[in-house]
């Protein structure tokens, strides 16, 4: 569920529903999916939240691929923490947990005008019991788990959850920080401590004074607490708040604790990344994420790690012009794939038909004719779609070989290597078809072993700047909008390349083919028993190369979105441009301009210009 869907379509029907049937249910869902490997496939693919390598930190003795954790709160039921694990997060925490639990993680209330939280208290938790058996099903991956207990949980809470966490936070009783001096910790949290053989953080109220603090701080440390995590839920009203109004008191009780030690701080409070960055300032080590995932969507995560991973990265030059690099050979498989549409275009729009084509059938090209005077421009209209698709492909891959892979972005090198790999293994359609199509398997024989070299290089090391996309601001709502279309432009496409190869298997024409030759399939398969083969061998190589094209569209919408990225709508905008503009250009051209037909190439170019329209603003806005 990513940020772009998440804001445009899931978000406003969950939000129909109440806060705690909603997250309940979208988190069940999201569980239920990952507790399969294709679900867990499907999320990383979809989302691409892997943390930046300069992203991580150490923290309490470990190595975190992420500074986020995602506090108890999202997910208070321990429904869906298999799926929020691969938000990009470094740290889970579950629970609370209570030896027999204790109600209230349900009795809470969105409030949408100031994307805020309401709960009626904090000392909801769940069993013992409940909690053994959904942390033994709970698979983090790389992230650490911290469980949450309730301020009376007992040693045999801790006992039995030992095995299951990597480390433990306790929630203290609220009304113990209304005295302002003679703080005493309840006395079984000394046997905790001493059992514990794990981390142990304590959960500290955002609004403590001065003096409490420090003596808090310095009393916990002096028991054998590790650190401590900012508790983001402020008291107004006889209710419980979570807003982005805890950011303040967060940054200036880390900045607080700063004064007079140095102890593990997870600071909470985040919205956006650029809350992050300022409580990194203040000295936080961690942030966590609560409300502002819900009220702006599970990207959030990677955003942070985005921006963190350009505050502790070095600055580096990106490759040159080299053999030795990657990126050259894969950009020069680019501009092979634009050459040859250039190629497959002078055909189409001149000859039509190639002498061995000629061969195959065993007549002349005028003779086509004679079996139907609109053939010619039929097959013209097919091969002219074909290399349009041909050069928008390679556009695509010459901007992601040149401005991404060479900049070292992962995502831009998986994009290039999983449309690639579908378009090389498209060609074997043609066996489908009963004609071998030699000047095809030689331009394949040629451009393969760029592809194969290219991908088998080392990418660089990433080059980063300073941090992007850290604002929730109408410009990043706009960019998300035109990221959805986008990215259905790029499913558009690659359910059209499956179904056109698919077609040419089975029927090669759809009815308005036929229609506009005026003829049948039984009166061309008459007039040349090897027509047919040749019209589904044109097919086949179209819908592979669309397919192709619609995995690099939506890959690069997927995974290449950030803010100030002007490249990737350059890129999209030309590639666009051309497959957009021939294919329409030639069915006009040739008189094939049946509505019914052009239809989707209509839908797609709206998708495709809305897109345009929408993002602009976000992806040439650099800060």
């Amino acid at each position: 569920m990513p940020d772009w869907s998440y804001q445009n379509v899931f978000q406003p029907l969950l939000f129909r529903l109440p806060a705690a049937q909603a997250r309940d249910f979208t988190l069940g869902a999201m569980g239920k999916l990952a507790s399969h490997p294709l679900g867990r496939s499907l999320i990383a693919f979809m989302g691409h939240m892997q943390p930046p390598a300069t992203a991580g930190a150490t923290f309490l003795g470990w190595n975190l691929e992420s500074r986020v954790m995602l506090g108890a709160g999202v997910d208070p039921h321990g429904l869906g923490g298999s799926a929020l694990s691969r938000f990009g997060i470094g740290i889970l925490e579950f629970g609370a947990v209570s030896l027999h639990g204790q109600t209230g993680l349900d009795e809470i209330e969105r409030n949408t005008q100031y994307d805020r939280l309401e709960l009626k208290s904090l000392t909801g938790s769940l069993s013992l019991e409940v909690a053994q058996s959904r942390l033994v099903a709970l698979d983090t991956g790389a992230a650490k788990c911290l469980v949450r207990l309730a301020a009376d949980a007992p040693l045999e809470v801790l006992q039995a959850l030992q095995s299951h966490a990597d480390g433990f936070t306790i929630m203290p009783p609220l009304e113990w920080f209304s005295s302002n001096t003679n703080l005493e910790f309840p006395s079984h949290w000394q046997g905790l401590l001493s059992s514990c053989q794990k981390p142990m953080l304590l959960l500290l109220p955002i609004t403590l004074k001065e003096n409490q603090l420090q003596d808090i701080v310095e009393k916990a440390l002096a028991i054998g607490f590790q650190g401590f995590a900012l508790l983001d839920a402020l008291a107004i009203q006889e209710r419980w708040h979570i807003s982005s109004n805890a950011l303040a008191y967060s940054a200036q009780t880390v900045r607080r604790i700063r004064q007079f030690s140095q102890a593990s701080i997870i600071a909470c409070g985040v919205y956006s990344p650029d809350n992050a960055l300022e409580l990194d300032r203040a000295g936080a080590n961690c942030v966590s994420v609560h409300a502002g995932l819900i009220f702006h969507g599970p990207g959030l995560p990677k955003r942070i790690n985005n921006a963190f991973a350009a505050l502790n990265s070095s600055q580096q030059n990106p490759q040159t012009l080299s053999l030795s690099a990657g990126w050259t050979w894969l950009m020069l498989l680019g501009f092979g794939m634009i050459f040859s549409g250039l190629l497959v275009n002078l055909v189409g729009m001149t000859r039509a038909t190639l002498p061995y084509d000629e061969v195959f059938l065993g007549i002349a090209r005028a003779d086509l004719e004679n079996i139907n005077p609109l053939l010619l421009d039929f097959l013209r209209h097919d091969r002219v779609t074909l290399a349009a698709t041909m050069m928008s492909v390679g556009t695509l891959y010459t901007f992601l070989a040149f401005f991404g892979i060479r900049h070292g972005m992962h995502w831009a090198w998986n994009s290039f290597r999983l449309s690639a790999s579908i378009g090389f293994l498209s060609f074997f359609l043609f066996l489908l078809y009963g004609y071998f199509d030699w000047l095809h398997a030689l331009a394949s024989i040629i451009l393969l072993p760029f592809f194969w070299i290219g991908i088998r290089k080392k990418l660089p090391t990433p080059v980063y700047d300073h941090p992007r996309d850290v604002k929730n601001d109408a410009i990043w709502r706009a960019g998300l909008i035109g990221q959805f279309f986008f990215v259905a432009t790029g499913i558009g496409l690659i359910l059209a390349g499956m179904t056109i190869a698919g077609l040419g298997a089975i029927a090669v024409f759809v009815p308005q083919d036929l229609e506009f030759m005026q003829t049948t399939r039984e009166t061309l398969q008459a007039a040349n028993s090897k027509l047919i083969a040749l019209i589904a061998h044109d097919r086949s190589g179209f819908g592979g190369a669309l397919w192709s094209t619609g995995v690099a569209v939506l890959t690069s919408s997927l995974w290449g979105f950030e803010r100030g990225r002007s490249w990737v709508w350059w890129m999209l905008l030309l590639a666009g441009s051309i497959g957009f503009v021939f294919t329409l250009g030639i069915h006009f051209w040739v008189g094939y301009s049946s509505f019914v037909h052009l239809l989707p190439a209509y839908i797609g170019f709206c998708f495709f210009s809305l897109g345009l329209v929408l993002s602009k603003p976000f992806l040439f806005n650099s800060r």
